[in-house]
């Protein structure tokens, strides 16, 4: 440990005030003096403030002033936020708000700040409370120079939804990375709002969205795409038209996609398609929109029966997909459903499953397979091991063989039901 770079113990020192407090710091200074000289001589192990109710505040002033200029990663709960005993150390760190790196604050302290003292400085933003700072936030004061180019801000998590669109212009830049957003349950959205966003941050790596409830499709939007052309990883949880916005957006870069659940809500008169993924696995299958980087596909809860045939068009698409997880019953075994086009386990199964894509096997570098409430016959996912498994030794005839079979054909295979032929192969 002694030939160990001063930098390197800063970051590991830094990684352990991230885990337990700032209440690490001096019990490292005890160990030896380099350690002490390491932690008194990098004052920004001092800026990770984290204010909650049990803070005592007397040690966070001194430790705002050890901190001296260095970047702050600012952390305030949002009891620690309404206790007037914390008054002296929130006004000392707002005074210090041009020092923020990141911060998880509520939208009142935020508000108490100026976003012109933070543009060139604050990298991550996490909201805890809904709302938006107040008009003052954002105002210019007298004389003042508006900042130019894009701002520092790269990470934002927001909860709830603003009809102002100060946020929007003001925070939403080419610069963002990491958008997260969770409107919430009780806010109707329109798509096109929504649309609006995604096309002020073109180079973001990471999308999530949460809790969107969208209004129907409005007119005019057949020609709107938006091209996330760097985006890598999409995720839309609780969103009762997962269509409407997928179908609008391009990003042929994607590595990831998870549709959770798909938010049981539509009002009076809406248009019955946008319940489905169709038209967006649909879109997705088009030049320009296929994610041909695509290696993890998760839908849970979110297809009609009628999905099946277009989803197993959109995995033909797909060359480099490894892990596909499907959780819906949607996918149930069905007497209507039996070629590999509309049943997904006979396309796996299929040499010719993706013959409406790239050709050949569907899927052909896929090696994890999880499926949830799906009913299906057994043989059915024999036939996938069979077909797409490594040898095995076994000849399955009967329940017993056919699962040590399925075991042997299989790195890894599991269930969660109770006393069928695979559990008791595995035992």
């Amino acid at each position: 440990m002694d030939d160990l770079p001063p930098e390197i113990l800063a970051t590991a020192f830094e990684s352990g005030v991230l885990t337990w407090g700032i209440r690490f710091l001096p019990a490292v200074c005890l160990v030896c003096r380099d350690w002490n000289s390491v932690v008194q001589n990098t004052p920004h192990l001092w800026g990770i403030i984290q204010v909650t109710k049990s803070s005592k505040v007397n040690r966070l002033l001194d430790q705002i002033l050890k901190a001296k200029d260095a970047p702050l990663s600012v952390y305030i709960s949002t009891l620690a936020s309404d206790m007037v005993s914390m008054t002296p150390v929130l006004a000392a760190l707002i005074r210090r708000c041009s020092q923020w790196a990141k911060a998880t604050v509520s939208s009142e302290i935020l508000g108490q700040c100026r976003w012109t003292a933070m543009f060139n400085t604050l990298e991550e933003l996490q909201l805890s409370t809904p709302g938006v700072p107040g008009e003052l936030f954002f105002k210019l004061s007298e004389n003042e120079i508006p900042p130019s180019g894009s701002p520092a801000l790269r990470v934002l998590s927001m909860i709830g939804w603003y009809e102002d669109g100060s946020w929007t212009k003001h925070l939403l830049s080419p610069s963002l990375q990491h958008l997260c957003l969770t409107p919430g349950f009780d806010n109707k959205i329109p798509v096109i709002n929504m649309l609006d966003q995604l096309s002020r941050t073109p180079n973001a790596r990471i999308i999530e969205f949460q809790q969107v409830v969208y209004q129907n499709q409005p007119a005019g939007l057949d020609s709107t795409v938006v091209h996330l052309d760097r985006l890598i990883s999409l995720e839309l949880n609780f969103i009762n038209y997962p269509s409407l916005l997928l179908s609008y957006i391009a990003c042929p870069s994607l590595q990831k996609l998870i549709i959770g659940p798909r938010l049981q809500y539509e009002p009076a008169g809406h248009d019955k398609s946008l319940t489905t993924l169709a038209p967006f696995l649909s879109q997705w299958c088009q030049p320009g929109f296929v994610p041909t980087s695509l290696h993890t596909l998760e839908l849970f809860r979110c297809m009609q029966p009628s999905d099946i045939p277009y989803l197993i068009r959109f995995l033909a698409q797909l060359p480099s997909l490894v892990v596909l997880d499907l959780d819906d019953e949607a996918l149930d075994d069905s007497p209507e459903r039996i070629t590999d086009e509309d049943n997904v386990f006979r396309a796996l199964s299929s040499p010719e499953g993706a013959r409406s894509g790239i050709g050949g096997w569907l899927c052909p570098l896929l090696m994890a397979f999880h499926f949830e409430n799906v009913n299906i016959r057994f043989q059915d996912l024999l036939d996938v091991a069979r077909a797409r498994g490594c040898n095995s030794s076994s000849t399955g005839e009967g329940a017993m063989e056919e699962a040590k079979e399925f075991r042997e054909l299989l790195e890894e295979a599991s269930c969660n039901c109770w006393g069928c032929a695979l559990d008791m192969a595995m035992m």
